[in-house]
C-alpha cells in the first residue's frame, strides 16, 4: 500500500516509480492519497522507465488516477486487473468501489501540518469486511503472507494491498498470546471474537473466545494451570499443547487434521517406605495408548478394575488403547511429565456401561470411571443431584483415591453435598479434575446403568487452587457432625449429616467406606445395618438418637477423636461414648478425646449420642442404652446399639397392645425376623419404648 507520498522534482508530484533499463513489475498494490502540492504537476502516480514492459497487475488507485501518468505514451504498462476506488474511504453510491480501510489518513500528499502527522500516525490500512479490495488481487508465488505475516490468500484470491483481510484476528510470529504486537489488528481478540493462530503462540493467562483456528504447521501452547474456553468451535490443523494442569473447554465442535497433547506431571513415592505412587487416571484424548504411562525403562505399572470379578487386571503392553471415560490405575515409579496425544475428547462420550454383579461380593457395584475431558466435570450434573432429575440407578457419591501428607493413599469422598477430605489436594467437591479417575457405585444388583458425559457437564476450575487439581462450603440448614481420627501419622474423617431425602437406615444417600488397607492409616466410620459408612445420611438428628462408630486402628497405639464441625446442632448435646472405658466426652468444635487401643477393635467400642440440653429433660432413663431403630429394605425392623446387651429381649407391639414379635438381641445389630406391613408400632427393650413407623 503506497500512501501519502509527494515526489519533489521539477516535473512530477505524488508517487514516482522510476526504473532505469529495468521493467516495473508491481502486483496487488494500493495507491491512495498520493499527490503533488504547490506548483508541481498534479501527478497522482507516475511510472516512467525506458522499457515498454512495465506491469501493474491487480493494482488499485484512488479516483484521481490518470492512465497517461501510469502508462504514458511510448512506455505503456500492463494494467490488467485495474481497480479504481473512491478517494472517500466508504460510501454507498451505486457503481463506486470503496477501499473501506480500518482507519486511513485524511489528507493528500505528504504531511504538512501537525494534524496531518497525527492522522498518519493513527492510520490503519487493514481492510474491513465489505472492502472492494477483498479477493480482488492475484496469487503471487512465492509471496505467501501479507506484510504482517498473515497467510494469503484467505479467500478465492489475494486481497489488494499490504494486508490480507481476516474476519478474525490473526496471531503471527512467536511469542505470548498477550503481546498485542503479535496480532495483525494490534489488539487482543475479545471474548466474543474468534481468533486464528498462524505462528507459535503461548497462552500464559486464562482466555475466553468464540472460536479458534490453529493453522497447519502452527502451534498453540497453553501454559501450566491456565485455561482456554471456547464458546464455539476449535479447528486444529496444527499442534495444540496443554502443559501440566492446563485445561480447555470447547462448547462447540472440534475438527482439523492436527494433533493435541495433554501433559500431566505424576510423582513417584515421596519416601522409601511410602505407598503414594498410585495415580487414578483417565485419558483426555482419543488415540492415546498405554504407552503414555508404560514408558520404556520407567518401571511403571498400569491396570484397571473389573467389577464382575472384583479384580485388577494388569496392562503389560504399550499398544492398548485408552478408552474415553474409563478409569485406570498407574503405579508411577519414575516421576516425570507424561503425555497423552491424540484428538481431544469433546461432546458426548459414552454410553459407559456400569455393572453390579452379586457374585463380586462386598465390593459389588463399584466401577472405576474417568473424566474424559481436558476440563473439569460437575459430578452433580452427571447424577442430577439437587434436581428433579436425580438418577436413582447410581449413587450420588463419588470416591477419589488421594495421597495424604504422610505418603499413604486414602480416599476423598463427596456425596452431592458433603465432603470427606483426607488428601493433600484440598477440599473435595463436586468438580472432578481433568485426567481424574474415580469410583462410582451402581445402586441395584444385576442392573447395568450407563453414563454418557456431555459438554453441558463440563466446567473450568482454577487448578492453581489445590482442591481443583487431579488427585466451599456454603450456608446450610442441614445438621452436620464432622469427626476426625488422628493416629499421629494420618487423619481419617467421617460425617453424620441430615437430608430430607434420606432414611435413618442404610439407603441410597449413604456413602460406603472405602478401606485404605495401610498399616499406617487408622480408620473411623459409622455403622448402619452392618455397612461401614464414611458419610452417614439421616433424615433428622433429634434428642435420643445415637450412631454407632466403627474404628479400625490397624496397629496398637494412642489415638485421638476430635469434632471439627458441628453445624445446626446447637439444640442438642453431642456426646462421644467409649463403651470400653465407659467414659463420655461432650463434643464441641475442637474437642478432643484421646485413648489407647490395640491392633484389633470391635466396631461397637464407640457411639455418638445426641441428647437434650440438661439431664432433667432427658426422655430416656440414664441406664437405658442409646439405640438406632430403622426399617430395612425388607420391611424388617433393625435395632442397633453398642450398649444393648446380648440376649436382652426386644418386643414389638401394635397400637392395640398386641405382641407381634419378640426376639433376643444378637449383639450391636439385631434384625427382628418378622415382615411388617405399613403402620405404627411400638418397640420395647429394657425400660424404654420407642415408636416405629413403617411405610411401604
Amino acid at each position: 500500500t503506497v500512501v501519502n507520498n509527494k515526489m519533489l522534482t521539477t516535473n512530477y508530484g505524488g508517487a514516482g516509480i522510476f526504473y532505469n533499463n529495468a521493467e516495473a513489475n508491481i502486483s496487488n498494490c494500493v495507491f491512495w492519497g498520493n499527490g503533488s502540492v504547490g506548483t508541481l504537476a498534479p501527478y497522482h502516480v507516475r511510472v516512467k522507465t525506458t522499457l515498454t514492459t512495465n506491469k501493474l497487475i491487480n493494482c488499485a488507485f484512488d479516483d484521481r488516477f490518470v492512465e497517461s501518468q501510469v502508462s504514458p505514451a511510448g512506455f505503456e504498462a500492463n494494467l490488467t486487473g485495474l481497480v479504481v476506488i473512491s478517494q472517500t474511504n466508504s460510501g454507498s453510491t451505486s457503481g463506486v468501489k470503496y477501499a473501506e480501510f480500518t482507519s486511513p489518513s485524511n489528507f493528500v500528499g505528504k504531511t504538512v501540518t501537525a494534524n496531518d502527522l497525527t492522522s498518519f500516525n493513527n492510520s490503519k490500512w487493514l481492510l474491513t469486511a465489505t472492502s472492494s479490495l477483498i479477493d480482488a488481487g492475484t496469487v503471487i508465488s512465492p509471496v505467501a503472507t501479507d506484510i504482517f505475516g498473515v497467510a494469503r490468500p484467505k479467500g478465492s484470491a489475494s486481497d489488494i494491498g499490504a494486508y490480507e483481510y481476516s474476519a478474525a484476528p490473526v496471531f503471527v510470529g512467536a511469542g505470548n498470546w498477550e503481546s498485542t504486537a503479535r496480532w495483525n489488528t494490534g489488539a487482543l481478540p475479545g471474548t466474543n471474537e474468534s481468533a486464528i493462530v498462524e505462528g507459535a503462540a503461548s497462552l500464559t493467562t486464562n482466555v475466553s473466545l468464540q472460536s479458534l483456528t490453529i493453522s497447519s504447521g502452527k502451534s498453540l501452547t497453553i501454559s501450566e494451570q491456565k485455561q482456554l474456553h471456547l464458546t464455539g468451535d476449535l479447528a486444529n490443523n496444527g499442534t495444540l499443547l496443554l502443559k501440566n494442569e492446563a485445561a480447555i473447554r470447547t462448547d462447540g465442535s472440534i475438527s482439523g487434521s492436527g494433533s493435541s497433547t495433554v501433559q500431566q506431571t505424576l510423582a513417584a513415592k515421596t519416601g522409601a517406605e511410602t505407598t503414594d505412587n498410585w495415580w487414578y487416571i483417565s485419558s483426555p484424548v482419543t488415540g492415546a495408548t498405554s504407552a503414555a504411562i508404560l514408558v520404556s525403562a520407567s518401571g511403571n505399572k498400569m491396570g484397571y478394575y473389573n467389577e464382575p470379578t472384583a479384580t485388577y487386571p494388569q496392562i503389560t503392553t504399550t499398544n492398548v488403547p485408552l478408552e474415553a471415560g474409563k478409569g485406570y490405575l498407574a503405579q508411577i515409579n519414575t516421576a516425570g511429565t507424561y503425555q497423552f496425544t491424540g484428538t481431544l475428547n469433546n461432546g458426548a462420550v459414552g454410553p459407559i456401561t456400569l455393572t453390579r454383579t452379586p457374585s463380586a461380593g462386598g465390593p459389588r457395584g463399584f466401577n472405576l470411571v474417568g473424566n474424559p475431558y481436558p476440563s473439569h466435570i460437575d459430578w452433580n450434573a452427571v447424577t442430577g443431584f439437587g434436581t428433579q432429575s436425580l438418577r436413582t440407578d447410581i449413587r450420588p457419591t463419588v470416591w477419589v483415591r488421594t495421597r495424604t501428607a504422610s505418603g499413604v493413599m486414602g480416599f476423598d469422598t463427596f456425596d452431592g453435598e458433603d465432603d470427606v477430605t483426607v488428601g493433600v489436594r484440598g477440599e473435595m467437591s463436586r468438580y472432578i479434575a481433568p485426567l481424574q479417575a474415580f469410583w462410582v457405585k451402581v445402586n441395584t444388583d444385576n442392573t447395568t446403568p450407563a453414563i454418557t458425559f456431555t459438554n453441558e457437564m463440563r466446567t473450568l476450575r482454577d487448578q492453581s487452587v489445590n482442591s481443583n487439581r487431579l488427585r466451599v462450603k456454603g450456608q446450610t440448614s442441614r445438621s452436620i457432625l464432622r469427626l476426625e481420627l488422628d493416629n499421629g501419622v494420618n487423619t481419617d474423617k467421617t460425617i453424620i449429616s441430615t437430608s430430607n431425602l434420606a432414611q435413618d437406615g442404610y439407603d441410597f444417600y449413604d456413602s460406603d467406606k472405602m478401606n485404605v488397607n495401610s498399616p499406617d492409616y487408622a480408620e473411623l466410620f459409622s455403622v448402619v445395618a452392618d455397612k461401614e459408612l464414611v458419610i452417614n445420611k439421616r433424615q433428622r438428628i433429634d434428642a435420643g438418637n445415637s450412631v454407632l462408630l466403627g474404628f479400625r486402628p490397624v496397629k496398637s497405639g494412642s489415638f485421638t477423636i476430635r469434632a471439627t464441625e458441628l453445624t445446626n446442632l446447637d439444640h442438642l448435646i453431642v456426646v462421644l461414648k467409649d463403651h470400653f472405658t465407659s467414659q463420655e466426652a461432650e463434643l464441641q468444635e475442637g474437642t478432643e478425646y484421646t485413648f489407647e487401643a490395640g491392633e484389633i477393635e470391635s466396631s461397637g467400642r464407640f457411639s455418638v449420642e445426641f441428647r437434650s440440653p440438661g439431664e432433667v429433660t432427658s426422655i430416656r432413663d440414664r441406664d437405658t442404652p442409646e439405640v438406632l431403630i430403622y426399617v430395612n429394605s425388607d420391611n424388617k425392623i433393625t435395632v442397633q446399639s453398642a450398649g444393648l446387651a446380648s440376649n436382652e429381649l426386644i418386643r414389638v407391639y401394635d397400637l392395640s397392645g398386641q405382641l407381634l414379635a419378640d426376639q433376643l438381641a444378637t449383639g450391636f445389630s439385631t434384625i427382628i425376623d418378622h415382615r411388617f406391613q405399613s403402620g405404627v408400632y411400638l418397640l420395647k427393650y429394657g425400660n424404654a419404648v420407642q415408636k416405629v413407623i413403617i411405610n411401604q
